[in-house]
């Protein structure tokens, strides 16, 4: 989890980075958008390169495959509840940050949207494995989270089971959601979250 300190004026080769990044978000944002509006995930490259209007040279430039270009939009949206998390009161309960920071989600502002993207991505089997496994790979970045927020060591046990049982709560409230119309996806986190044990979640200074 490394940024690039404040001030500090980029290279060319630091520009070129962040251009690309930037490509990438807009590219993956722009295929999210397209899956939402058709609501099906049986598009070609070829719909995808037409609806962003690049070439499929450049499309391969960036994603090996089509299902790869929704990773950077499902990545970005991790790290941006991961930073409102850190943003939340350091004195307020672990779990009602969660709660509060899904509250204001994307998901949970435009139900509507997420649930059709939900319900496209699962019907593939490439969308679908391409989701879980950005949940999978997040495990890593929501335990630095984690721990900077206890003061806990990222890699300690406790930790890595932590960020593993509330990404599990998510995907299952997700799941609940993607096929319920009148589930709301913020509630259901929030019962989840709840769940867990506050013994996942104790700050290192409350540690015997």
């Amino acid at each position: 989890m490394t940024a690039q300190p404040l001030g500090t004026v980029p290279t060319s080769a630091n520009t070129r980075a962040l251009s690309r990044q930037g490509t990438l978000q807009e590219l993956s944002q722009a295929t999210v958008e397209y899956l939402i509006e058709h609501g099906t995930a049986d598009v070609t490259v070829k719909d995808l390169t037409r609806h962003t209007g690049i070439s499929e040279r450049t499309f391969f430039r960036y994603f090996p495959r089509k299902e790869d270009a929704i990773r950077p939009f499902l990545m970005a949206g991790t790290e941006r509840v991961a930073a409102e998390f850190l943003a939340r009161p350091s004195d307020e309960p672990i779990k009602d940050s969660f709660v509060a920071v899904w509250s204001k989600s994307w998901p949970s502002t435009h139900p509507e949207e997420a649930r059709r993207m939900y319900r496209v991505l699962g019907s593939d089997r490439g969308f679908q494995a391409v989701w879980l496994q950005a949940m999978i790979d997040s495990e890593d970045y929501w335990c630095e989270v984690l721990a900077s927020r206890l003061g806990l060591d990222p890699r300690s046990k406790r930790m890595v089971f932590a960020a593993a049982a509330v990404l599990t709560a998510v995907r299952v409230a997700w799941r609940s959601f993607g096929h319920d119309e009148d589930v709301s996806l913020a509630t259901t986190i929030a019962i989840n979250i709840h769940m867990l044990s506050d013994d996942l979640f104790v700050p290192i200074r409350n540690n015997p």
